[in-house]
């Protein structure tokens, strides 16, 4: 298991920090140690990988079902810029 703050999972993915901040106020799994409300995520970056997988893979089924194209909110919400991939 590889544990990396929000800006080092961003960098690994290719993708910016609000993309996976989005993802995570949209139940990536993340753990925000201690209990203040600004303590830096934490993502378990194998968990985080294959919960994107998941959340993906029902994309493509719903990309393929609508004739080959993401919506223009799937694209953004997936960090994806064109296509269905």
């Amino acid at each position: 298991m590889t544990v990396l703050n929000r800006h080092q999972f961003a960098e690994l993915l290719g993708v910016t920090g609000p993309t996976v901040r989005q993802w995570v106020k949209s139940g990536m799994p993340a753990e925000r140690p201690g209990t203040a409300g600004n303590a830096p995520v934490e993502i378990d970056s194998v968990a985080a990988i294959r919960w994107l997988i998941h959340r993906l893979g029902a994309r493509v089924v719903a990309c393929n079902r609508s004739g080959g194209e993401f919506s223009t909110a799937i694209k953004k919400d997936a960090g994806l810029k064109a296509g269905c991939f």
